[in-house]
């Protein structure tokens, strides 16, 4: 009778080994991809890697594998790029497991473009409806409300200030670097008949129509915009140049609250919110030499919420918190380092 061959001998199963290799191999097969969209905030590299690090190490294996010094170069260098050209972009992080790689991009937005799409996402009037309290008084009291002398309305945006000031019979001039802001000013003027307003589109300093005999010059809410000292600057050469004499600039600004030292990042965070500022001392500098003398410098909260009337205050849903710096700076009004002071200055001769 032939022999039965022998069973093969027994291999011992290592069963967790085996299921964690299984587990391995589940994971090598799954695919994910992300997209992550950040404001271009240069000074806060260290944030973006500590984000990066937390969404992409142990998913994407070029990531753990060392590539975290190139790719803080690369971030840094399109930060800066992006932030240069608009402090309102965005950097776009997007990444695939599939295919192990982080792309790193940025979405530019410019002022202007920014401004246009206000229209689509607040209506026909993101700045609201009725003029400036201060801009309203300022010059009713520079006229003795006679009304007979030339504005200048810088940053107009949808007129609330021009067109108010044109209905009651001053000679207006508005500036507005948003094209459907300017459109929409020209068509509320021709339906209110208006032909005392005219309307540029365009930055102003670029504008070469403007005349030399206003006796009031209007910024409001453009200065939160600007960037430096040195268009705060511009801004004062040209109050200088095309005001009369005894005739009077009006802007509102933030400014930082005294004893505050303004770091990088809050400088930086607070432009990209569209509430950049300035210290005392750096618009005292700004308007060094020039024959332009501060004669009010009021809080814009407190005297828009004192002169205008009940049924317009506030402005908008979002003009407390903003006048107060918390945009950038959450928290209580009283404990924001910024705050969005009327500054009146006459020019002197």
């Amino acid at each position: 009778m032939d022999q039965q061959a022998p069973p093969p001998p027994l291999i011992p199963i290592d069963h967790l080994t085996l299921h964690l290799g299984l587990v391995q191999k589940f994971h090598a097969h799954c695919a994910a991809t992300g997209r992550v969209g950040l404001p271009a905030i240069p000074s806060l590299i260290d944030e973006y890697m500590a984000l990066i690090d937390n969404l992409l190490t142990g998913a994407c294996r070029r990531w753990a594998a060392g590539t975290r010094d190139q790719q803080r170069a690369t971030l840094q260098k399109t930060l800066d790029q992006a932030f240069e050209l608009s402090p309102r972009s965005m950097i776009i992080l997007d990444w695939s497991t599939s295919k192990d790689e982080l792309n790193i991009s940025s979405q530019v937005q410019t002022l202007a473009a920014n401004y246009d799409h206000w229209i689509d996402g607040r209506g026909a009037a993101p700045f609201g409806t009725h003029a400036d309290a201060r801009v309203w008084l300022l010059a009713e009291e520079l006229t003795g409300g006679k009304r007979d002398c030339r504005v200048l309305d810088i940053g107009a945006g949808t007129g609330r200030n021009a067109i108010a000031l044109a209905r009651f019979g001053y000679p207006t001039d508005a500036v507005e670097l948003s094209p459907r802001f300017a459109e929409q000013i020209r068509a509320t003027a021709a339906a209110l008949n208006l032909t005392n307003i005219t309307v540029f589109d365009g930055d102003v300093f670029a504008t070469v129509d403007l005349r030399d005999d206003y006796k009031l010059i209007v910024a409001s809410e453009v200065v939160t915009d600007f960037r430096s000292a040195a268009q705060l600057h511009a801004l004062f050469e040209l109050a200088a140049k095309r005001l009369l004499p005894g005739g009077l600039l009006v802007f509102s600004a933030f400014l930082a609250r005294d004893g505050y030292t303004p770091t990088p990042v809050a400088r930086e965070l607070a432009q990209h919110f569209m509430c950049g500022f300035f210290t005392a001392d750096e618009i005292a500098a700004a308007a060094a030499g020039l024959p332009l003398e501060l004669i009010a410098d009021d809080s814009v909260y407190d005297y828009e919420k004192a002169h205008l009337p009940a049924d317009a205050w506030p402005p908008t849903k979002w003009f407390e918190s903003w006048t107060a710096g918390r945009d950038a700076f959450p928290g209580e009004r009283d404990a924001s380092p910024i705050e969005l002071r009327w500054l009146v200055y006459q020019r002197a001769y």
